[in-house]
């Protein structure tokens, strides 16, 4: 027992004196390193471990760029170009982009070539830390061949504002999913670029659904002359992802006047246009209460708690509990008494708690007490 306890703690021992050394002789490394010490050239297995541990640290990976490029920048170069030096290749172009070394594009548009998947998906990933119009140009041809998936490239893309002529060949040529992409992608480009607007408009009526959705978020996004009046139609497309896209568009446009037809969907047989368009008339503000009032006694219940909850959310059940607590306005206050109780029945308790718990404890306690409390308007509504 007693030896078996002294070999397990003479191993413990060897471990962490291996870990402290190792990591007295790296940090030595790193201290030369930022020093610019050239006494010495760095293995590329050191050079990797060093580049992943200066991610947060922006002043190691300057001096760590400078110190191999001052030490091996042909083995840098020679290794970013070969195509058969796969992890070492992407590395080295690592290296190369953090200098922003002239050879490094050549570099990134042989890599999108690599059959190598993890190659072109570390290129994309480069080029996405790039902001030049190069680095771009190299991401929409990643794009276009497919050099790695749509999403990808087009997520990155989606940071920075494009050249429309950069697009326009995806729209005519792509597939689908890149057509889709490229669609998405016009919202990206100027705001004043009339025309970009415009294909938009055209690209709602693409026969493909994933074109016609992209187009409505990209319009939603520029809030082109004409977004409105396009894609109002489309929240009765006959496919159910393009009219949730259409609703929330429209709550992004902030056009009032497009209130009643988003309000139509409320009763959708797909839970996502339901709830596209419950977001999208919160989006729109109060002054939809005129427009949701008649869904309060729509026959589908999910319409009519959505109404009551979407009057909640915008704090038009709060302005009517104010209203029906105002004895100076005793028209007013039994009207608001009675769309209050409407709203409270189409909500149900869900409605009610938030009523309580926000009106204040005075409010809150004569709303629980029910309708044996004071049968002032103000009151009768607090116990609906």
């Amino acid at each position: 027992m007693t030896t078996a306890l002294l070999a397990v703690f003479l191993a413990w021992l060897g471990l962490s004196t291996w870990v402290v050394v190792d990591r007295i002789a790296y940090e030595r490394l790193v201290a030369g390193v930022r020093e610019g010490s050239k006494h010495h050239r760095l293995r590329w297995r050191t050079v990797a471990r060093l580049a992943a541990d200066s991610s947060s640290d922006a002043e190691l990976a300057e001096a760590l760029t400078r110190y191999v490029l001052e030490t091996d920048e042909r083995r840098v170069i020679a290794t970013a170009v070969d195509p058969r030096a796969g992890w070492k290749g992407i590395q080295a172009v690592r290296i190369l982009a953090r200098a922003d070394h002239p050879q490094v594009l050549p570099a990134l548009q042989r890599m999108l070539y690599s059959g190598d998947e993890d190659v072109r998906a570390a290129a994309v990933t480069v080029l996405g830390d790039r902001d030049d119009e190069q680095a771009t140009a190299l991401l929409i041809e990643a794009l276009r061949t497919g050099a790695c998936p749509p999403r990808w490239s087009s997520a990155l893309l989606d940071r920075r504002t494009i050249s429309k002529a950069l697009l326009l060949p995806l729209l005519e040529e792509g597939t689908p999913e890149v057509r889709a992409a490229a669609t998405r992608l016009l919202a990206r480009v100027d705001p004043s670029d009339v025309e970009a607007g415009e294909i938009l408009l055209r690209l709602c009526g693409d026969p493909e659904a994933d074109i016609r959705a992209a187009a409505c978020e990209a319009l939603g996004e520029r809030g082109s002359p004409g977004s409105t009046e396009r894609i109002v139609p489309m929240l009765r497309d006959h496919v159910w992802f393009v009219r949730v896209r259409a609703a929330r568009a429209l709550g992004r446009l902030h056009q009032v006047s497009s209130a009643g037809k988003i309000a139509e969907l409320l009763d959708s047989p797909f839970w996502w246009v339901r709830q596209a368009a419950k977001d999208a008339l919160v989006d729109l503000g109060p002054a939809v209460k005129d427009q949701l009032v008649p869904w309060l006694d729509h026959r589908d219940a999910f319409a009519r708690n959505s109404s009551a909850e979407i009057l909640q959310n915008l704090g038009v059940v709060d302005d009517l509990v104010a209203e029906a607590s105002d004895s100076s306005n005793p028209p007013r206050a039994a009207a608001a008494t009675a769309l209050l109780s409407k709203i409270l029945a189409a909500g149900g308790d869900r409605v009610a708690d938030a009523v309580i718990e926000g009106s204040g404890s005075a409010i809150g306690k004569t709303l629980a007490a029910g309708p044996a409390a004071d049968e002032s308007p103000a009151n009768k509504v607090r116990a609906a």
